[in-house]
């Protein structure tokens, strides 16, 4: 044999062993990966740091003994999260998922599990416990269309709404459930579970609400601008004097400005100017009220206020005119009805009851009670907006 014919030879076998040693290998990665399992949880993509320092540790550790010593389940959790996060481990883990399971959290109890295998890897003492705890505890899925549940509640005890769809760990048993969805819908009801099993429960949605919907349109209150300009008449009766008591009849004009302080409460501040005629007497009234007034249903209400005025009588007989008494009034001013009459108008009964002296003319009398002034106020209304477009 020719040395180039062997050196040819060595060749060909050098490659066939490299074929043969590839198609070995690729046989050993199938099954290996035909011997993991087909449902094992997924890579976690955010997991903790799983390299703890030595004084992290210590500190778990701590933190475990004083969890063990706790009576209170929300505390013990509590702490126990706090000892996992310093040092991922499968034994904490356990203990967490365990201390979740014991305040009845099922759905944490197995999301702790979970997420130490996928972050720790297979751990077969962890994969018992969340095989057992997946056939002793049931799952309600929740489902629709056109309708997203917005917040659960099991056995009075709000869940999680993100997970509505995965399905939320319950006990095996009958649950009460009340669901409240995005478009406003509630409804309640009842399901039974068995353990291993889960209840898929569908989500109803409201019937549409049609375009040309017969429900009342809201009620609007006249009104809801901040300030308006009030111009009105005033049909009066004036009851006036003391001995004898003088009745006469007459009307005037009021401007006021009104402004909103609260809801359904105005304040109003007017100058008024009354002329009213009686047997031989003719007495004239001007000043200004102040009162507030509260309109219960936005449309009627009833107020009361405060009054200055100044008062002119003449004197049947009197020699001269210029010499009629003039007085000072005063008093409190009572409204017992005030009507919002639309955005443009206002009525309302105001009685005024005054106070006086007099402080000018003949006869003269000292301060006593002295008028009474009932009107009825009839008033147009220019609101801030109608006040805006002009000005």
């Amino acid at each position: 044999m020719k040395a180039e014919d062997s050196e040819d030879r060595i060749a060909i076998l050098a490659r066939r062993a490299a074929l043969v040693a590839g198609a070995l290998a690729s046989v050993g990665l199938a099954r290996r990966a035909e011997a993991m399992p087909q449902d094992g949880p997924a890579i976690a993509k955010d997991c903790r740091p799983r390299t703890p320092s030595e004084a992290e540790l210590d500190e778990a550790r701590r933190l475990v003994d004083e969890a063990r010593s706790s009576a209170d389940a929300s505390t013990r959790i509590s702490i126990l999260a706090r000892a996992y996060a310093l040092a991922p481990r499968a034994g904490l883990a356990a203990l967490l998922s365990q201390a979740h399971e014991q305040a009845d959290d099922l759905d944490s109890a197995f999301a702790i599990l979970a997420e130490e295998l996928a972050c720790g890897g297979a751990n077969p003492e962890l994969e018992r416990m969340r095989g057992e705890l997946d056939a002793r505890t049931a799952r309600i899925r929740f489902f629709g269309q056109g309708a997203r549940v917005t917040r659960i509640f099991i056995d009075g005890r709000e869940r999680s709404a993100a997970r509505a769809t995965e399905g939320l760990r319950v006990r095996p048993g009958v649950h009460s459930l009340r669901l409240v969805t995005d478009q406003g819908a509630e409804s309640t009801r009842e399901v039974e579970v068995s353990a291993g099993r889960m209840v898929d429960v569908p989500i109803e949605a409201p019937p549409p609400v049609p375009c040309l919907s017969m429900l009342p349109p809201e009620e609007e209150r006249p009104r809801e601008d901040p300030y308006a300009l009030e111009i009105g008449f005033l049909p009066a009766v004036n009851v006036t004097g003391g001995e004898p008591w003088i009745v006469q009849g007459g009307g005037g004009l009021r401007i006021a400005i009104a402004a909103r302080v609260a809801r359904d409460v105005w304040f109003a501040g007017d100058l008024f100017w009354i002329l009213t005629v009686g047997d031989d007497v003719t007495s004239g009234t001007a000043g200004t009220v102040a009162q507030l007034t509260w309109y219960p249903n936005g449309v009627i209400g009833f107020g009361a206020g405060f009054a200055g005025a100044l008062g002119e009588s003449s004197v049947p007989g009197a020699k001269d005119p210029d010499d009629a008494p003039q007085e000072g009034l005063f008093g409190p001013v009572a409204v017992p009805l005030s009507v919002i009459a639309g955005e443009y108008a206002k009525v309302e009964l105001r009685v005024p009851f005054f106070f006086g002296a007099t402080y000018f003319g003949t006869p003269e009398h000292d301060l006593r009670f002295q008028q009474i002034l009932p009107h009825l106020s009839a008033s147009f209304v220019f609101s801030e907006h109608i006040l805006g477009r002009a000005f």
